[in-house]
């Protein structure tokens, strides 16, 4: 089991937020949970393009620039006391 750091920047109108957190997951199953969990962030979003770059929710919302990383077991562990861990 892999540890990851996670990131998605919500566009809403001209404001922009960006919401981390941490996910745990197989290191051969985590680009498909990632995109999963990108995809349903905001409830049942859809992909706007092939490369899976930007999403579309409900209300007119998007995500954008979704990315992740490895980190430490020992990090994860610190990092989980501030972060949700999702997935």
């Amino acid at each position: 089991m892999k540890h990851y750091f996670c990131s998605i920047t919500e566009v809403s109108g001209e404001f922009e937020f960006d919401a981390k957190f941490l996910m745990k997951q197989e290191e051969d199953k985590m680009e498909e949970a990632f995109l999963e969990m990108f995809r349903t962030f905001r409830g049942d979003g859809e992909f706007e393009d092939a490369e899976k770059s930007i999403v579309w929710y409900d209300f007119a919302c998007a995500g954008r620039h979704a990315e992740y990383d490895e980190v430490s077991e020992e990090d994860f562990n610190v990092l989980s006391k501030y972060l949700s861990v999702l997935g």
